[in-house]
């Protein structure tokens, strides 16, 4: 699960993504991202990348590296969405990576396969290719997406020579909500330093292990 993360607007990120029961292709665990509403907020003009989802790999991949992509999907309104490459999570590198594609209320498979970026030429930390991103706020309403069997592939005869990822999670997270995530069937309601509270006000809580907004 620390391959995926989720930017939701309203909410913040990057976060290591929940998986939720039930919500699969086959009934399995998935993951879901929220968008909102198009609305501005102190200023803010909404934008495409207020709502993302991250597939973060486990190794660094210089600008050339040939790929397979591949992932079920849908949502609950229609929508398109397009992809970056970053470094860790929330970091840009280029505007485009794997293409783009149109969300549905029925599951589709995505697939696709190229050579990363050239923009990805590793010539700082900050340029070195890990994580694909996917911009889902371009519907501008509130749209529940959902991802699940996510496949990434690259030459066999090439992984030995790529550089892993370090073991540390790549954003931070708040105090205490590792622990909670880890714990994925636990009951009850936690705040972000991983307490169990009683009652519940505005803010983000894990309450029976999923992420939930309270408004």
């Amino acid at each position: 699960m620390e391959c995926f993360y989720v930017t939701e607007q309203g909410v913040g990120g990057p976060f290591v993504a929940i998986a939720t029961e039930g919500i699969g292709k086959d009934g399995s665990k998935a993951v879901k991202v929220q968008s909102a509403d198009d609305v501005t907020e102190g200023g803010h003009e909404a934008q495409d990348w207020d709502s993302q989802f991250f597939i973060r790999l486990p190794y660094q991949l210089p600008a050339g590296t040939q790929y397979k992509v591949s992932f079920d999907y849908k949502a609950d309104k229609a929508g398109g969405f397009d992809t970056q490459a970053h470094a860790n999570p929330g970091q840009y590198i280029h505007w485009a990576f794997c293409g783009s594609g149109n969300f549905t209320t029925e599951w589709q498979t995505f697939e696709a396969e190229g050579a990363v970026p050239a923009e990805c030429d590793g010539s700082s930390a900050q340029k070195t290719f890990q994580t694909i991103a996917f911009n889902l706020a371009k519907n501008r309403v509130a749209t529940e997406f959902v991802f699940d069997n996510v496949k990434f592939f690259v030459p066999k005869d090439i992984v030995s020579s790529l550089t892993k990822n370090p073991d540390e999670n790549p954003v931070p997270y708040p105090d205490g909500i590792k622990n909670v995530m880890n714990e994925m069937n636990a009951e009850g309601i936690f705040n972000l330093n991983g307490q169990k509270i009683q009652k519940t006000q505005k803010g983000l809580y894990i309450i029976n292990g999923k992420k939930v907004v309270i408004k």
